[in-house]
């Protein structure tokens, strides 16, 4: 008989404690919403294999993803690098130029179509420097992606609203350029690596004010989305679209002019836009000194800058500076 009411008593505990025990299993396990904001950059993107995108004009052939089979790449190669594996080599990037660009892709989508959308893409490849992994990697790989140009693109693309894009392409996640391999230095150590890119002007070491970074590489970017904002480099941008100068192979042309301006000391209140602004903010004052940049530009002390002299007005990419 005791035997028999111990057995009960023990059941009934045992149901009385079900109830606790999954109350403590769900915090364990539960997602909280920030967790899920920020999956891409703590978990590991998966690929689909060998996509074959159609949607553009230029090409149908297959293109896999540049991270997806990292060995077989080599230089001039072009892949699909997704824009949260690219890792920046400057600091500084000209928010109004890149909102601008941002401004072009819109209409490409609403007057054109989505197929001249990833064509415009396909026109633009990305060059990469395929270099050591780096620890601030999103997916899992044996390599890194170091993008040597097209920053402003690339940030432009950030900039976009999944409302106004294709879905497939409407998540930040699975956002992707068109990618050339342009170096391979994936067997560099770290300091050979950067003490290469710098040697070959494959990065660019200032800082959104012009000055020498500090703690470079460390002071690198390590998401596009992490770029600082050098209003400078967006009235040099619109000084050579509105003919203050001319397009040149000489690399960082537009931080070039753009520290030029900088230093006549005539635009001293665009310093108030060096953290990534609202666009309605910063973008009427850099129009209203457009045409001031092309007079200094066109002047005897800027004779040693590359295309100097060489201006054409080119037509504006947003309506804004129309």
């Amino acid at each position: 008989m005791f035997t028999s009411q111990v057995r009960w008593l023990m059941m009934v505990l045992l149901i009385m404690m079900i109830p606790l025990v999954v109350v403590v299993a769900i915090p364990m396990t539960a997602t909280t919403l920030e967790e899920v904001k920020t999956r891409i950059y703590q978990a590991p993107t998966s690929y689909s294999n060998n996509i074959k995108f159609t949607s553009s004009k230029r090409s149908s052939k297959s293109l896999k993803y540049c991270l997806e089979e990292p060995g077989s790449l080599r230089e001039g190669d072009t892949c699909l690098m997704k824009v949260i594996d690219a890792f920046p080599t400057q600091l500084p990037v000209g928010y109004v130029a890149a909102a601008c660009k941002r401004d072009h892709l819109l209409n490409i989508l609403e007057k054109d179509s989505t197929s001249d959308f990833y064509d415009h893409l396909e026109k633009n490849p990305v060059p990469v420097v395929l270099g050591y992994y780096n620890n601030n990697q999103h997916t899992h790989s044996n390599i890194s992606l170091y993008i040597t140009d097209h920053h402003h693109l690339l940030y432009a693309i950030t900039l976009l609203k999944s409302k106004d894009l294709p879905h497939s392409y409407a998540d930040l996640a699975d956002r992707y350029v068109y990618a050339t391999i342009q170096k391979d230095y994936s067997r560099m150590d770290r300091n050979t690596f950067w003490s290469t890119m710098v040697r070959n002007n494959l990065t660019y070491t200032n800082d959104e004010r012009g000055r020498p970074l500090k703690d470079f590489p460390d002071s690198l970017p390590t998401s596009i989305l992490y770029l600082k904002n050098d209003p400078f480099r967006s009235l040099s941008y619109f000084d050579r679209r509105a003919g203050g100068y001319g397009k040149s192979e000489k690399e960082f042309v537009e931080f070039l002019w753009g520290n030029y301006l900088r230093n006549s000391n005539q635009f001293e209140d665009l310093n108030q836009f060096t953290d990534l602004t609202d666009f309605d903010k910063e973008a009427p004052w850099i129009k209203d000194s457009i045409d001031r940049a092309v007079r200094l530009s066109q002047l005897p002390a800027a004779r040693n800058l590359p295309g100097y002299g060489e201006g054409t007005i080119e037509k504006a990419e947003c309506k804004y500076f129309k």
